[in-house]
């Protein structure tokens, strides 16, 4: 469950591309770490295991994106976020669009 969290606390923070961002970077380095630490039971070398660790996160993240791409499920920049915006006042700096401004995904046109 805690790994499952790791990707959507920056949104807590920050709204937008931002949290985006920050997102992949904290989730790369959540799971960098795992594999190094992994290593603590297996023995193998840190870089090779956390590198391999992150190469499947990256994958695993690919392969969920090509599906929703494939299917014609998307969510729209101008959205990233906008549901947490819903739930406090907009500050300085940070879109302002609301969860009813933005649906959560939209089926594209064929």
């Amino acid at each position: 469950m805690i790994g499952a969290v790791i990707p959507v606390l920056p949104f807590f923070v920050f709204a937008g591309r931002s949290a985006v961002t920050t997102s992949m970077g904290v989730s790369a380095v959540a799971l960098f770490t795992l594999g190094a630490a992994i290593t603590l039971m297996t023995g193998r070398r840190v870089l090779s295991s956390g590198l391999r660790q992150l190469g499947f996160g990256l994958a695993a993240a690919g392969l969920t994106y090509a599906v929703g791409h494939l299917i014609g499920v998307g969510v729209t920049p101008e959205c990233w976020g906008a549901a947490m915006l819903r739930s406090r006042p907009a500050r300085a700096g940070h879109e302002s669009a609301t969860a009813g401004q933005c649906p959560a995904s939209r089926l594209r046109p064929g």
